[in-house]
């Protein structure tokens, strides 16, 4: 019985600890993210791994800039039933299970790669020492890391400049229908998940993109390999009052939501539904991003 307890005990730990990440305080970066006009071809510094031919993405004149799979019109159950109803390791803030109704978007289907990085981080001088730690020779598909929450909205916001296309971050709402690819499932295929199906609880880091299977609408890596940011402010009890059509999350915040879990997350951390959040100004070599596009209606 006493070790029954002290597991409990150890458990309930983890879960506060999972949380307490949204309660880090460092400082906001205050970095313009206004769109950036450059040159499209900008000069790369000597120390710049030379890029493969085989790169993921597609060419706009001479960048490359990510690939986008089309998410039609629907709807589905966001977030997870209370733990006592099947769903070990769920936190309060995933739910209460609502319906949600979004109108067609794009999103990329692979997360944002290091060379698809590379000519924005140049134009616009965001080629900080971390990144540049993780982006050597052999690197150039891996994910981006070690970025910002206003890194993520600038690059999307520099895309936007230089393609006319509407490229933006995924609401929250937007990632969870995309990852869960019409399905109620805690992870990608079902209700378990292995290292054979995504980068997770892997001491030795991030891997290339598209190393395993994709889910049902051709998107890879939505769970593992790296956090996602998303565009919405993060509130604990937003689910209980959001609205049912497009929510973009609360109106103001002090953190900022993360989706999908890393190659350092444990098994329950991986969950579709898990929510985390950070400042905007925080930066670590587990948090990336994926792009997503407004559309016509």
């Amino acid at each position: 019985m006493k070790l029954f307890f002290l597991t409990l005990c150890l458990f309930t730990l983890f879960l506060m600890t999972n949380k307490a990440e949204c309660d880090h305080q460092d400082e906001d970066d205050t970095r313009s993210v206004e769109p950036v006009r450059i040159t499209l071809a900008p000069t790369q510094p000597k120390d710049s791994p030379k890029l493969s031919e085989k790169l993921y993405g597609i060419k706009f004149k001479d960048i490359l800039v990510p690939e986008t799979v089309l998410i039609s019109k629907g709807s589905f159950n966001m977030g997870q039933k209370d733990p006592n109803i099947g769903c070990y390791g769920c936190s309060a803030d995933e739910q209460p299970v609502h319906r949600v109704e979004l109108t067609a978007f794009e999103i990329g289907r692979f997360e944002v790669t290091n060379a698809q990085y590379l000519p924005f981080a140049i134009a616009t001088g965001r080629e900080n020492a971390e990144w540049r730690q993780f982006f050597k020779r052999g690197r150039e598909n891996y994910p981006v890391v070690n970025i910002s929450w206003t890194d993520a909205q600038s690059y999307c916001a520099w895309l936007q400049s230089i393609t006319g296309k509407e490229y933006r971050l995924p609401t929250e709402a937007e990632w969870e229908y995309s990852s869960r690819a019409e399905t109620a499932n805690l992870y990608i295929f079902g209700n378990e998940l292995s290292n054979k199906e995504a980068n997770f609880r892997n001491k030795d880091g991030a891997v290339q993109v598209g190393k395993y299977k994709p889910n049902r609408f051709g998107l890879y890596d939505t769970l593992g390999n790296v956090w996602e940011w998303c565009s919405d402010w993060y509130n604990e009890g937003y689910y209980s009052k959001s609205p049912e059509k497009n929510p973009q999350g609360p109106s103001s915040g002090q953190f900022k939501v993360l989706r999908g879990g890393s190659w350092l997350t444990n098994l329950y951390e991986t969950r579709v539904a898990n929510r985390a959040c950070h400042n905007t100004g925080f930066i670590l070599d587990g948090r990336g991003l994926r792009v997503a596009a407004s559309i016509g209606e």
